[in-house]
């Protein structure tokens, strides 16, 4: 796990001390570990991922509520991405898409 992941980044946040940061990642790797560095830095407070299941720090925080966590099948989280880097703030699931906050025709 942390494969791929941006490693001096991440150790110049933990060294910053960064915090409040929303972070997007397909999984939080283990402590110690590419984004695990920063959920034990606990400079994290809203995540979207796919999967926490390898990272016991992310659950205990999950659970005592010091990160939001929102868990997104692999599938939709890479869609999510693809649709942002397309300038689309995402699709509702009924045939429409919202661009700039506002619904617009699926196509």
């Amino acid at each position: 796990m942390g494969v791929g992941s941006p490693h001096r980044i991440i150790d110049a946040l933990v060294a910053r001390g960064a915090k409040d940061l929303t972070a997007i990642d397909n999984d939080t790797a283990m402590p110690g570990v590419g984004i695990g560095k920063l959920i034990e830095a606990r400079a994290i407070t809203r995540l979207y991922t796919s999967y926490i299941g390898l990272n016991p720090q992310t659950q205990r925080q999950m659970i005592i509520e010091e990160i939001e966590v929102n868990l997104v099948p692999q599938g939709t989280l890479v869609e999510r991405i693809r649709a942002a880097g397309d300038g689309l703030d995402g699709a509702d699931g009924h045939g429409r898409r919202h661009v700039g906050g506002r619904g617009q025709a699926g196509g």
